[in-house]
């Protein structure tokens, strides 16, 4: 009965780690994906593009600095990358700072049985704040971007109500943009003198 015990846990332990690498893999490579394809864009534009800090570090963690910057004849993009390394997790922004990520479809079947379950099946995540520099300028635009994206994205209007949040739209002093619509953005006329 004990080695029996000791095999499950083993093997749970095993599940978890190999969703942990297997995700982890994933969204470095989605990262390096969007990198390369922001550069040949920038490059194509006539863009500078300052990746400032790895796709591995990236991935892990957020650090109070942007991760990249680019600078188009219009804007200056200012870039935070938030990733979701499981792709089944739905992200909800209470401020910018402080974000409760969890599986809808998983809450759904447990949150009928008991609120315990809830509360282990959601997980907090504190986004340190962006050193902005002092000086205004409106050209600067902090973008909050999503890749790999999750399920789904909400934030807490003024009521404190989950509202929606879309390529576009605000969540604090950022702009959130998934990567895809992101690169269509920089891929617009509007951002060129061409």
């Amino acid at each position: 009965m004990i080695v029996m015990f000791i095999f499950t846990v083993e093997a749970i332990i095993l599940f978890f780690f190999g969703r942990f690498v297997y995700s982890f893999i994933r969204s470095v490579k989605l990262q390096t994906q969007f990198t390369a394809r922001l550069k040949t864009l920038c490059e194509r534009k006539g863009y500078e593009c300052e990746v400032k800090r790895g796709v591995v570090s990236t991935a892990l963690f957020m650090a109070s600095n942007t991760d990249i910057c680019v600078k188009t004849e219009k804007n200056e993009y200012h870039i935070r990358v938030m990733p979701c390394l499981y792709p089944k997790k739905s992200y909800h922004f209470a401020t910018v700072e402080h974000v409760v990520s969890w599986y809808p479809q998983l809450i759904k079947i447990i949150s009928k049985k008991a609120e315990s379950f809830y509360n282990g099946f959601t997980s907090y995540r504190y986004c340190p704040k962006l050193l902005i520099t002092e000086v205004k300028d409106v050209r600067i635009e902090n973008i909050l971007l999503f890749d790999p994206a999750p399920f789904n994205l909400t934030k807490a209007n003024e009521h404190g109500f989950h509202i929606p949040v879309e390529d576009g739209d605000s969540i604090g002093s950022y702009k959130a943009y998934r990567a895809k619509a992101f690169l269509e953005l920089l891929g617009t006329p509007a951002q060129s003198a061409e």
